[in-house]
């Protein structure tokens, strides 16, 4: 069961992976973080608290989450306490039904004061939002709260200074004019041009010309504004408009300025102020605004995925075949289900509620998870015992942590291994069973192989003759054998050859190395009467129409000229040959099996062989281990040749451990072949009971045997047995190539080999001898 996510008294939903759930949070989160506002998402009706980002909690001096508390204890109680500016406080209950109303349809803005519980008091400007569903019901109200405390400030600071100070130092950086109203003209400083693109002295100070430069839209506003400064006699003035620049374009202005003169009715006759550039202002609150309206949306998203995600994760959570359990920080169960229900034979509501210490006191587990794991703050496994259940449980505890790094919420997942462990049993006892019918049928097979010669004790040349076995049952043809020269590949192809449905029929076997070019061709492919000098009168059919319904083997097929290779391969691919002479081609029957001890695949980069004939021939291929990779055989082969010369030669010869030794030390570079030899020379020479003295006065084998390295009498007991043993290992590995083999030379066991080689540090010659 994947593991989801969890927030308020609900579950997010289990996306196609944990991943996803661990991706969407991520980006949820910063770009809630992101937000140079505060925000807080509540649900209308429960009033709770879905959404707070850090810059909610920092506005309100809140330390911990906000999740699942209500709009009150966000306002009132668990941060600081919301005001009105100029006010003694806010019936919380009112502010909370006025904010919360489901017939609110209409977006509000509204500054208040947050007095922090430290005593910190920030301004704040609110606007509130309801969300909406489908049928246009408020389900879900946004409220962005901005800091706008130093702006406040900034403002207040403003108001104390002196007008006529604040113009007079702005004016180096603002546009300054003033105006003589009955006569309307004025001044414009140098940096007023500039602003709107103009030379020095080329623009007007007069009203006609600045009305000209506003904006259509900004026109009637900005001029009513102008008018009520004389009609109703103010002192001062402030209005934002736009002003075409000399290139056409609009710059955003505030304009503010004071009465300087007045006549005696009292009515403004001279103004002095500046024209300020807010266009980027302007620009930056558009594009907050737009990032306002894009969060909005973004949260109603949010909260309608919510809410089916929601939906969907407590369906999957019941349609699990597994028990999931979901603990809160403090081990109280939030929720578990139909599986855990059945698993502890009670309904949820009953375990709702309950901390794991009620359930370990009841008597429904012996142990919790749960209490480790908010221990230990990490991922516990566990196996448990349900005592009244008789059940054996496989559980898991993952902690869940929040923002702060505590842990909010602990799964726990049960997984029921009675079954499983039964069938454990079963399992076990069958393969007992099993083990001694292999046993028995691995004598069967080996008293079947030694009737077709065939000596497998390794477990590499039994796995190579299972192959070859498969081969011949299902009757494949273009089998490629591999391997040194003298390690019986002829033999093998015969083994194939006799164990499949053509074994009635003809084995013919060539050597390709052994006839020139010319004769070869002849032979594969027959020839007809007169076809070249000294050929038959009658002509003779190829080795390809002899083997027919039957085998044929190539051996030595890397000798093989490029002309005859060219041959070859259209006859297996056309499945006919060409007598030499002959005019109609001749239809073939017979599976093909290859052998060599050259490497092919270079041969091929080196252009000896044809890529194409290659692939032709490798489509199965078995690959014999020589005989120094397998000692285990060495041992078998020798008693099997034995037995097989004394028979020939009416001998009794045996063998006494200390020669079977001196066998399973030496290389054979020659392979089977080699060995042989050298039995039957031992026997037809011994003429003794024993082979003894042939076999140490031969030269091969005195050179395959290491003698141990002298050892000095200095050394402690210990030391010595450890260099005895270092010894042994490394004329073992002169032969072995693995632990198995290894175990078996040593007569041990293939653990105790291990232990010993990284003892010994002689792991990496293990290593490099499989390379080689």
């Amino acid at each position: 069961m994947k593991k989801g996510v969890f927030m308020g008294d609900k579950t997010l939903p289990d996306y196609e992976s944990e991943n996803e759930i661990i991706e969407l949070n991520r980006v949820l989160h910063n770009a809630m973080s992101q937000v140079p506002v505060g925000v807080v998402v509540t649900r209308i009706g429960e009033r709770r608290v879905l959404v707070a980002n850090s810059e909610f909690h920092r506005i309100m001096g809140i330390s911990g989450s906000l999740i699942n508390n209500t709009l009150k204890d966000a306002f009132f109680d668990i941060g600081g306490k919301c005001f009105y500016p100029d006010s003694g406080g806010i019936n919380e209950e009112q502010f909370v039904h006025h904010l919360m109303s489901r017939n609110h349809y209409i977006a509000r803005e509204y500054e208040a004061q947050i007095h922090q519980p430290g005593g910190k008091q920030l301004n704040v400007l609110m606007y509130s939002s309801p969300v909406l569903d489908d049928k246009k019901e408020a389900i879900a109200m946004v409220t962005i709260v901005q800091d706008i405390t130093r702006i406040k400030q900034k403002e207040e600071a403003q108001l104390r200074k002196n007008a006529h100070l604040e113009y007079a130092l702005s004016a180096t950086v603002d546009g300054l004019w003033d105006w003589d109203i009955p006569e309307d003209k004025g001044f414009l400083s140098p940096r007023y041009s500039e602003i709107y693109g103009y030379e020095e002295g080329e623009l007007p100070g007069d009203i006609k010309k600045w009305a000209q430069m506003l904006h259509p839209d900004d026109k009637s506003q900005a001029l009513k504004r102008l008018v009520n400064i004389i009609k109703e006699k103010k002192e001062t003035y402030q209005s934002e408009y736009r002003l075409r620049q000399k290139d056409g374009n609009y710059r955003w202005i505030r304009s503010r300025a004071i009465v300087t003169e007045k006549d005696e009715n009292g009515v403004p006759v001279k103004m002095v102020g500046t024209h300020q550039d807010i266009t980027r202002e302007m620009e930056l609150k558009q594009a907050q605004k737009r990032i306002n309206q894009k969060l909005a949306i973004e949260v109603k998203r949010q909260t309608k995925n919510l809410e089916t995600t929601n939906q969907q994760l407590e369906t999957i959570l019941n349609e699990s075949s597994e028990s999931i359990w979901v603990f809160d920080g403090q081990g109280i169960v939030i929720t578990l289900n139909r599986a855990a229900e059945k698993s502890i034979g009670c309904k949820a509501q009953e375990m709702v509620g309950l901390s794991y210490q009620i359930l370990l006191d009841r008597g429904h587990i012996n142990e919790s998870v749960t209490e480790r794991v908010l221990k230990e703050k990490k991922q516990i496994s566990m196996m448990q015992r349900l005592i009244k259940q008789h059940r054996d449980l496989l559980i898991t505890g993952t902690p869940v942590f929040d923002d702060y790094g505590q842990i909010s919420m602990v799964i726990v997942n049960e997984r029921d291994l009675t079954q499983l462990n039964h069938l454990k049993r079963e399992l076990e006892s069958q393969r007992h069973i099993n083990r001694r019918f292999q046993d028995e049928l691995t004598k069967l097979n080996m008293m079947e192989l030694k009737k077709q010669k065939i000596i497998a004790v390794s477990g590499e040349m039994r796995e190579i003759l299972s192959t070859a076995l498969k081969l011949s049952e299902l009757n494949i043809s273009n089998i490629l054998i591999l391997g040194e020269s003298g390690t019986g590949k002829g033999l093998l192809a015969k083994f194939v050859h006799n164990n499949g449905s053509r074994k009635q029929n003809p084995f013919v076997q060539i050597n390709c190395a052994a006839l020139p070019e010319t004769l070869l061709e002849a032979e594969l492919f027959g020839y007809e009467k007169g076809a070249f000098t000294g050929a038959s009168e009658k002509g003779k059919i190829g080795l390809f129409e002899m083997a027919k319904g039957g085998t044929l083997f190539l051996d030595e097929i890397g000798e093989l000229s490029m002309t005859v290779q060219a041959k070859l391969l259209k006859s297996l691919e056309d499945k006919e040959v060409m007598h030499l002479g002959g005019l109609k081609p001749v239809k073939i029957d017979c599976n093909i099996i290859a052998a060599t001890n050259l490497d092919l695949e270079k041969a091929v980069k080196d252009g000896l062989f044809r890529q194409d004939l290659y692939y032709r021939l490798n489509v199965f291929t078995l690959k014999i281990v020589p005989l120094r990779r397998r000692p285990e055989d060495v041992m078998a082969l020798s008693r099997f040749f034995l037995e097989q010369y004394n028979k020939e030669f009416d001998m009794a010869c045996t063998f006494e451990q200390l020669e079977l030794d001196k066998l399973r030390c030496y290389k054979f570079p020659g392979n089977v072949r080699e060995l042989q030899n050298v039995i039957k020379k031992a026997v037809v020479m011994g003429g003794a009971n024993t082979i003894n003295e042939l076999l140490n006065n031969k030269k091969l084998l005195k050179d395959g045997i290491h003698s141990p390295k002298s050892i000095p009498p200095s050394q402690s007991l210990a030391q010595r047995v450890m260099a005895v043993e270092r010894e042994m290992l490394l004329q073992a590995l002169e032969t072995c190539a693995s632990t198995r083999s290894l175990a078996a030379f040593l007569k041990t066991s293939q653990t105790s080999v291990v232990r010993k080689l990284r003892k010994h540090g002689l792991t990496h010659h293990l290593n490099r001898k499989k390379d080689d």
